[in-house]
């Protein structure tokens, strides 16, 4: 019995994509800073997390190097292994999956929002322009400083954008298949929201003592909590 081409491509693709989601860009960049990232803040391995403790610009290099995660996932997938239409939710679980639980980081990550936005790149390309525009607004103020979870909020707010403009402005040739990929991508966005939440209640007592912490501040403050 011999496995299809089709079959060995689409599992060599869903296990690149692990290995790129693993790459722990947060871990390694709040490391550089002398800062473990899974002591500080909400304890996770994201932008978000290193943007607040650790700092902006370095928060900002990581957003950009696990967006490039999603979208260099669907390009390996497309153009490699030649996967295409609703089996790009494989090689896509499989990055999300790689975020989540890297090997490299102890099966440690962070919630995969911004890997999730680059995998809406990547498979939606200029449909996804107005949701990606969206996005950045809540990244500047004022929308920035009125959410605790700015990239959650974009994801969401994006998500619905992105519903509109493939259901009215796609090829009309397209557009069926693209809302029923836009589907599938959706069950994966659900996944990456309830892990956030559940989270965020598990760890809840966690991040009313660090909210209003500065980047560079909680390496200053600890010692002293330390020593009462």
């Amino acid at each position: 019995m011999h496995t299809s081409p089709e079959i060995v491509n689409l599992a060599y693709a869903a296990l690149v994509a692990f290995f790129i989601g693993a790459i722990p860009a947060a871990y390694v960049a709040a490391r550089l800073h002398g800062i473990n990232i899974f002591d500080v803040g909400s304890r996770q391995a994201g932008a978000t997390n290193v943007w607040k403790n650790v700092s902006r610009k370095t928060g900002f290099i990581v957003f950009i190097i696990d967006v490039a995660k999603g979208i260099i996932t669907v390009l390996i997938s497309r153009y490699i292994f030649e996967v295409s239409g609703l089996l790009f939710l494989v090689p896509a679980i499989g990055v999300i999956f790689g975020h989540w639980f890297s090997p490299m980081t102890k099966f440690k990550g962070g919630d995969g929002v911004a890997s999730l936005g680059g995998l809406v790149v990547g498979l939606f390309e200029w449909a996804a322009l107005p949701a990606v525009i969206v996005a950045i607004a809540f990244g500047l103020p004022p929308l920035r400083f009125k959410f605790d979870h700015p990239s959650l909020q974009a994801g969401v707010t994006g998500w619905g954008v992105l519903l509109l403009t493939v259901a009215v402005a796609s090829p009309s040739d397209q557009r069926t298949e693209l809302l029923i990929l836009y589907v599938g991508i959706s069950l994966l966005a659900l996944a990456v929201l309830l892990k956030s939440v559940r989270f965020h209640k598990q760890n809840s007592h966690l991040f009313g003592r660090e909210a209003n912490v500065e980047p560079g501040e909680f390496e200053e403050r600890r010692p002293a909590e330390s020593e009462n």
